[in-house]
């Protein structure tokens, strides 16, 4: 259960889970050696920058930036995502891999999309401890957004007009989804039940009623849909970021309102934010909302050994 957000020049996620893997902010420097599965390392790449784990010298990142500015992030996509077998003379690349090799080798969306037409996405898992994961993916830079979703029909790409992903169902399906919200808006409403009975608003916001407040992949598609639609454009010398973490708080968990089939809590262990113009990645996490925050500009990137930076 995660939510992905593009918001004019800054792009970032929610991380919810109910459980949690010790995180870390991770620097992919150009030189160190992507060693993949089925297909050719990639020695020589653009330096990655975001947040995962360390496991066995691999970075497992979960959404990052490269140094061109380029951001991808996975989010869960059950019962929908459905990968390859390995392919003779193809670019197998699995899905564990995908973020560091789109992002190692695109410097924009257009360029992510070709690689992605190019490649085959397989469904070889990392280890006996982190099997398969059922992904799809956004992808942004400054100018737009599109989401990966490789399924039953094949590879998807989605034109992200929304700028927002969640998880299930299928992209297509939370757009059409929502036609249903149509009348929802964040003005005050008029009186269209009847001319014949005086009926006044009573408070702020109910142009909203109707607008959904559960935790559900759909939910809060739309929920942050509108909000992001109805946000204002960020003025010159406006705190831009603290607006895109209020977008991300606003469909984030807390924990105890939602629990999984074991009764463990989900909720949003980190929120992330990426400033697409000066290069940083800054986060806050469940117990603290003080954003810590790396730039490339102040990273060592001709480098060849992963890092974890505190």
């Amino acid at each position: 259960m995660c939510t992905a957000i593009k918001y004019e020049n800054y792009f970032g996620r929610n991380f919810d889970l109910d459980f949690e893997f010790e995180q870390n902010i991770l620097l992919m420097p150009r030189y160190f050696e992507i060693k993949r599965r089925n297909t050719a390392p990639l020695t020589d790449h653009f330096a990655v920058l975001g947040m995962g784990i360390i496991s066995d010298g691999f970075p497992l990142y979960y959404d990052a930036v490269n140094e061109k500015g380029l951001c991808m992030a996975g989010l869960n996509f059950p019962g929908y995502a459905k990968y390859n077998d390995t392919e003779k003379d193809r670019e197998n690349v699995t899905t564990f891999e995908l973020i560091p090799s789109v992002l190692g080798t695109a410097q924009d969306v257009n360029e992510a999309i070709e690689y992605i037409k190019s490649i085959n996405i397989t469904s070889v898992p990392f280890s006996k401890t982190y099997p398969v994961t059922p992904l799809h993916w956004m992808i942004a830079d400054k100018d737009r957004s599109v989401i990966i979703e490789a399924e039953e029909r094949g590879i998807r790409i989605y034109e992200n007009t929304a700028d927002i992903l969640t998880n299930s169902p299928a992209y297509d399906t939370q757009l059409f989804n929502l036609s249903n919200y149509m009348s929802v808006s964040p003005r005050a409403p008029k009186n269209r039940f009847s001319d014949k009975l005086d009926l006044k608003s009573y408070s702020f916001g109910m142009g909203g009623l109707g607008l959904p407040g559960d935790f559900s992949s759909m939910s809060r598609f739309v929920k942050g849909a509108f909000i992001l639609h109805n946000s204002p454009k960020a003025l010159p010398g406006e705190n831009g970021r603290a607006h895109f973490y209020r977008l991300l708080y606003s469909v984030a968990m807390t924990k105890g309102a939602v629990l999984t089939e074991s009764g463990m809590p989900e909720y949003t262990q980190y929120s992330s934010c990426i400033d697409l113009c000066e290069l940083c990645y800054s986060f806050t996490s469940y117990n603290s909302l003080a954003p810590k925050e790396f730039c490339f500009k102040d990273i060592l990137l001709n480098e060849a050994e992963l890092s974890v930076l505190n």
